[in-house]
């Protein structure tokens, strides 16, 4: 999006006030929160179990942004940042960290079929994913026309 080659990208992506800087969105079409996946024999149940823990997240993600903001309200030790989903859970499954923090959604699906993770807690943070848009984007309105239908 930042360098012109694209101009609209669709995905979990949350409008946040930060991006509405530098590009546009189309209306809200999902509600979502974050959550804390960790695996199934862990003790941890809640973002305030994660004391000296080391944290997942996807880099510059609203997890990101959650896990940086709470750092010093949790005690976290350390944030490792990951460029998607899976490489977070195979080294939450390998232990190199002890909780990922991300979309609820996607971590839903992701683990449905993988016995070994579990989500300890739903993060209540009240995201609204939408379509974004270059600044320029000619058919934003008609993107939410569709959505609207």
């Amino acid at each position: 999006m930042q360098s012109g080659r694209i101009q609209i990208a669709v995905s979990s992506i949350t409008i946040t006030p930060k991006r509405l800087e530098s590009v546009v969105f189309a209306q809200p079409y999902y509600d979502s929160d974050q959550s804390l996946s960790v695996l199934k024999a862990t003790k941890i149940n809640k973002p305030e179990d994660l004391a000296g823990k080391t944290v997942g997240v996807d880099t510059g993600s609203t997890g990101d942004m959650y896990a940086t903001q709470n750092t010093a309200k949790y005690k976290i030790a350390k944030i490792s940042r990951y460029e998607g989903i899976a490489q977070a859970m195979l080294d939450l499954a390998s232990g190199r960290i002890d909780g990922y923090v991300s979309d609820i959604p996607a971590v839903e699906y992701y683990i449905k079929d993988k016995a070994q993770y579990r989500i300890a807690a739903r993060i209540p943070t009240g995201e609204r994913y939408s379509f974004m848009f270059a600044k320029n984007f000619v058919d934003a309105a008609r993107v939410n026309e569709i959505l609207s239908a």
